[in-house]
């Protein structure tokens, strides 16, 4: 299984489901979701005050990480 991020309309979404590479210079890669589409709009990842995910492969721990910013308002600044 994958999970795949995408940035449409200002926001990220994500959808898990299977990653199939294909061969050849002119054959696009195929990602078939498992559940629901990335446009079903319910498994929006960037929304309230946390925005602008990144992600990143932490190949020694063999893991996937996520971070983003969160606009959380310090008083005094």
């Amino acid at each position: 299984m994958y999970v795949l991020k995408a940035s449409l309309g200002g926001s990220d979404w994500w959808s898990v489901g299977k990653y199939k590479e294909v061969r050849g210079r002119h054959a696009p890669d195929t990602f078939t979701p498992s559940g629901a589409d990335i446009h079903e709009n319910n498994q929006k990842l960037d929304f309230g005050t946390f925005y602008a995910s990144k992600t990143f492969r932490d190949v020694p721990k063999r893991r996937a990480v996520l971070f983003g910013w969160v606009d959380y308002g310090c008083p005094g600044t």
